[in-house]
């Protein structure tokens, strides 16, 4: 791939060095843009970051050949994808939510995929220390919405179901008062962080061959992409300022 930017969302404007990614559907959760393969121009970039079950593993199989002849590249989170792809002649980027936090981790994978992608769980000085462990090429997530939380369950609608009141795609938590956006469809939810997560510091980093941003869920993709790249305020650093919090049992 030409370009170092992979970016989900409907932009409109050029903008250099960036290449748009496709989710394709049926096999992606927590985008309102999808795709089939017969929308997409040959050498496109698709993202299927569904967890699949066995139906949904035997579906995506059969349209490998397809996908093969129409992408460049597929980004995608289910293993068994991997193992459908391994000897397919397709750029495999690996891109789990959470999982990857360490080097070992990151290597490991590595071995199987072209490309890995470091959780933006981390900070900024963790993400540091494991970008220059890299035996390969690693991506890193720089700005838009993050994920924070994926299940497969319908979990607006069957909230609404069993309270039986409507409620919409905004919530806030009642302890911390922290605000969250809902994508839902058919194959499960993703909660998104609502800050935008602003990730620019760490294009300072060596090492990394891609950079991601999924801007899918925001207004103004435009705006918002002009003024990342104008170098003006456009959200949070999130997770690279602040480390994970782990409650162990016990009173101490």
């Amino acid at each position: 791939m030409k370009n170092k930017y992979l970016i989900v969302g409907d932009f409109k404007g050029f903008f250099p060095n960036v290449t748009r990614v496709y989710p394709l559907i049926g096999y992606t959760v927590g985008f309102n843009d999808v795709y089939t393969l017969d929308d997409l121009s040959d050498g496109s970039v698709i993202i299927a970051n569904r967890l699949l079950d066995d139906v949904g593993i035997m579906e995506f199989k059969s349209l490998i050949p397809k996908i093969v002849s129409k992408c460049e590249a597929i980004i995608f989170e289910d293993l068994g994808i991997l193992e459908l792809l391994k000897d397919e002649d397709i750029i495999k980027i690996f891109m789990p939510s959470h999982s990857i936090c360490s080097k070992y981790t990151l290597n490991e994978y590595l071995k199987y995929v072209d490309i890995a992608f470091i959780s933006p769980d981390i900070t900024y000085e963790e993400i540091e220390d494991i970008s220059k462990s890299v035996k390969g090429k690693i991506g890193l997530n720089v700005g838009g919405l993050l994920p924070l939380m994926y299940s497969r369950r319908k979990l607006k609608t069957n909230y609404e179901n069993y309270y039986h009141k409507k409620i919409t795609n905004e919530i806030t938590e009642n302890i911390t008062k922290m605000h969250f956006i809902m994508s839902e469809n058919e194959f499960g939810t993703v909660i998104y962080d609502k800050r935008i997560f602003d990730g620019r510091r760490l294009l300072n980093l060596g090492n990394i061959s891609y950079y991601f941003m999924n801007i899918d869920l925001i207004n103004n993709k435009d705006e918002f992409l002009k003024a990342y790249f104008n170098n003006e305020d456009i959200g949070d650093p999130i997770f690279l300022n602040q480390k994970t919090i782990y409650k162990l049992g016990g009173d101490k």
